[in-house]
């Protein structure tokens, strides 16, 4: 999937599960798995959380390793704050620093401020 301004308008828009033309941390999972996967988030390819990345073909895991790697724009392997906060904007969600801290607390499970490629992977919905 490439992509430009029409294909992530329509990402956001299919995934604003609840019309309030604001993307939730729920939401931007989806989006984020739609990019990983090729496919809409409620694909059968799709299963817990946990389970899902250890079943990954070598190509898909790479395929999640490289859109790892779009979203840590420095490229030091994690991806900070800040770098979530131009992804967000980059798809068109301006949320405040409240919201972005809220996205960071919920994906950063072992709580050093970055979203590692770990925690990364830990993002597919069950």
């Amino acid at each position: 999937m490439s992509l430009n301004d029409e294909s992530i308008q329509e990402l956001v828009i299919r995934n604003d599960e609840n019309k309030d033309e604001r993307i939730e941390f729920d939401e931007f999972v989806n989006i984020m798995t739609e990019l990983i996967s090729h496919s809409p988030p409620s694909s059968p390819t799709i299963q817990k959380k946990g389970n899902y990345v250890r079943s990954m073909s070598r190509h898909e895991i790479d395929e999640l390793k490289a859109c790892f790697e779009k979203f840590d724009k420095n490229g030091d392997g994690q991806i900070s704050e800040e770098e979530l906060k131009e992804l967000m904007n980059e798809i068109g969600e301006k949320l405040n620093e409240k919201e972005i801290k809220d996205m960071m607390k919920d994906a950063d499970t072992n709580k050093d401020g970055f979203i590692d490629f770990e925690e990364f992977k830990q993002l597919i919905p069950s």
